[in-house]
């Protein structure tokens, strides 16, 4: 009797009817499997598709080529740096197209493994179709291995990338060019100072033309100016007697006189410490009193007396205008202490030393006007360089967040130190030949990939583990090591061009940080001193 721990044994039924459930399993697999297309049709297809890929890069690469022999014949920064960008755009077109072509290719080599896995196709077989010769449309042979394919599309992306990092540096050193051509110098004291001396000089010069070359139109205008104010004035306070009116005409005369013979007075050096010093009998008083509504205000003006000549006509003349102006001294005590309070009134040194003609009652100060002019000529200078600096960081500002949003790489370790593993003594240099020194990865002979790149090339090594080129039909054993610079396959990574490009990112943000600090720092010193200025203008 048998217990219940006892197998079965199977039996040639049994057998028979597992047998059948496994290949109705392996017919429903196979169903369950896309079409895969003869050997004929998947070479053709991979012909056709390696055609189109390559008539397109050609078109591209021939656009590439006649934008660069365009953007060279600008002058203008600014639009030289528009041809740059298009052909930027271009290479990186070109470089999907690459990727492209890429990803295409290992697409179709499953419809291989499918083949060589479903028995459908053996490997002698196709390998005898792919040692055909394949043509394209201009009867040019067509590389078929697929290896040799990668290793070529991964030398035109690492062209295309150093070709874009050119680029990158000749529009940023456009932009800087243009920017230092552009950007407002602010100027130094003694430059301020010039600055201003030459425009007064350019005003009071052409002020005196319009004075000395129209004086009749000059004085017909203030006659027409004060005869309008003195009709307002009337207006207001009523007639005006006749001595007045007597008075008012004979200081007119007087005026015209002064004014037809200021060419003819002498210059008049005015000491301040002799002001200080000197009794009021000793200056000449010239008091020009207001008539307003208000508190009658006093304009007086001192002059030292000029030193004794032999020509008393002058003096007498200087004499009589003094007496008529200021009016002959009887003695009264009061007069006296009346022009000894104008004099006194004087605290600040006369503005101008040469004296040309008296102002009239109604005369308008034109200095403080010109204070104004001159405060909103340097208000104006001062927006515009706000306005500028303004401008300038923002360029500095869009330039730093398209540096940043680009991949950086980190920079190539040249130390003996930094490196987690030093290398053996028996390691060599592939570019330097040093013997145990360092890895070739880190020479600080030959630094650059291009460099290394046509070491390699002369020396017909493999661009992958750098040895002597491998013999036909045997492949590298690091083909699908990644490159632990760019994570991508095909190359050594002493030959990967991004630690180079991430160190010229690097460079490039670092100036461009420099370039908004030192704009924000300008930008705040312009808005202090707009700010300064306006309690000033108020």
């Amino acid at each position: 009797m048998s217990t219940p721990n006892e197998r079965a044994t199977p039996t040639t039924d049994s057998l028979l009817e597992e047998i059948e459930k496994l290949r109705s399993q392996q017919l429903r697999l196979l169903q369950s499997l896309p079409a895969c297309p003869t050997p004929e049709e998947l070479t053709l297809r991979l012909g056709a598709r390696y055609e189109n890929r390559r008539l397109g890069i050609l078109r591209w690469l021939i656009l590439l080529q006649n934008r660069e022999d365009k953007s060279v014949r600008f002058d203008n920064s600014e639009v030289f740096c528009v041809p740059i960008n298009r052909v930027l755009s271009t290479i990186q077109n070109i470089r999907l197209q690459f990727q492209l072509a890429r990803a295409e290719l290992a697409a179709l080599s499953l419809y291989h493994d499918i083949l060589i896995a479903t028995e459908t196709l053996s490997q002698d077989e196709w390998n005898s179709w792919m040692q055909r010769t394949h043509l394209d449309a201009e009867d040019q042979p067509l590389i078929m291995d697929k290896e040799q394919l990668d290793q070529m599309i991964t030398q035109n992306l690492e062209f295309l990338g150093n070709y874009s990092c050119k680029l990158v540096d000749l529009r940023w050193a456009a932009c800087v060019e243009h920017t230092c051509d552009t950007t407002f110098e602010p100027l130094d004291e003694e430059q301020s100072m010039g600055y201003f001396e030459t425009e007064v000089l350019r005003r009071l010069s052409a002020l005196e033309a319009q004075l000395m070359g129209e004086p009749h139109n000059y004085l017909q205008h203030r006659g027409k100016l004060l005869s309008s104010r003195k009709r307002n004035r009337n207006e207001k306070t009523g007639p005006i007697s006749e001595d007045t009116q007597k008075e008012t005409t004979t200081r007119t005369h007087e005026q015209h006189t002064i004014s037809n013979n200021a060419e003819f007075m002498d210059a008049i050096e005015f000491d301040e410490d002799e002001h200080e010093n000197a009794q009021p009998e000793d200056l000449l008083v010239i008091v020009d009193e207001v008539n307003s509504d208000d508190e009658p205000e006093r304009n007086v003006v001192l002059r030292q007396p000029s030193e004794q000549s032999n020509n008393n006509t002058k003096a007498d003349a200087h004499h009589n205008a003094d007496d008529h102006l200021v009016g002959e001294y009887d003695g009264n005590e009061h007069y006296q202490a009346h022009t000894e309070a104008d004099v006194q009134r004087v605290v600040q040194p006369i503005p101008n030393r040469n004296v040309i003609f008296v102002p009239d009652d109604d005369d308008v100060v034109i200095i403080p006007a010109t204070e104004n002019a001159h405060h909103e000529n340097a208000r104006a200078t001062l927006e515009a360089r706000l306005r500028q600096a303004i401008e300038t960081k923002r360029a500095a500002e869009h330039r730093l967040q398209m540096l940043r949003r680009q991949r950086i790489c980190p920079a190539r370790r040249f130390e003996l130190g930094s490196l987690a593993k030093p290398p053996t003594d028996t390691l060599p240099c592939v570019y330097c030949e040093a013997m145990g020194a360092h890895y070739s990865d880190s020479c600080p002979e030959i630094r650059d990939a291009a460099t290394r790149s046509q070491l390699i090339e002369d020396n017909n090594r493999c661009r992958t583990c750098l040895l002597p080129q491998h013999p036909p039909g045997k492949s590298c054993k690091k083909k699908k090591v990644e490159c632990r610079h760019c994570r991508e396959t095909g190359h050594h990574p002493s030959l990967c061009p991004e630690p180079e490009r991430g160190e010229l990112l690097r460079r490039h943000i670092k100036r461009e940080l420099e370039t908004i600090e030192r704009n924000e720092r300008l930008v705040n010193e312009i808005t202090a001193q707009i700010q300064a200025q306006q309690p000033h203008q108020q």
